[in-house]
């Protein structure tokens, strides 16, 4: 009897486990917000200088226009949103490559 509620228990902690893997939902590693904060913290640090800063906020500008532009006509296609995540993940890279190469203010 008590190897039978020991094996129920097990299987219905798999199926549980596995039903709440499957319907979580993931986030963007890196949003529109979290890089302007993350240039902010760069520059309050040092680790990024006035120029380099002013360059990144542009950038960050112009994927925040192209967000707005994709979802203006209340439809985003495959295409729309790979290219998006695309730049999204360059804008990324650069932001770390400015903040990691060395050069202060």
């Amino acid at each position: 009897m008590r190897v039978k509620t020991i094996v129920t228990a097990a299987i219905i902690t798999f199926f549980t486990a596995n039903v709440y893997a499957q319907t979580s939902t993931a986030r963007p590693v890196s949003t529109i917000k979290n890089d302007r904060q993350r240039i902010k913290q760069g520059v309050n640090s040092g680790e990024l200088n006035r120029a380099e800063a002013a360059r990144l906020k542009v950038q960050t500008a112009k994927l925040a226009k192209e967000r707005r532009e994709i979802r203006s006509d209340g439809v985003v296609t495959t295409e729309e949103r790979k290219d998006y995540r695309q730049d999204k993940k360059q804008v990324s890279r650069r932001i770390y490559r400015q903040k990691h190469d060395r050069q202060t203010r």
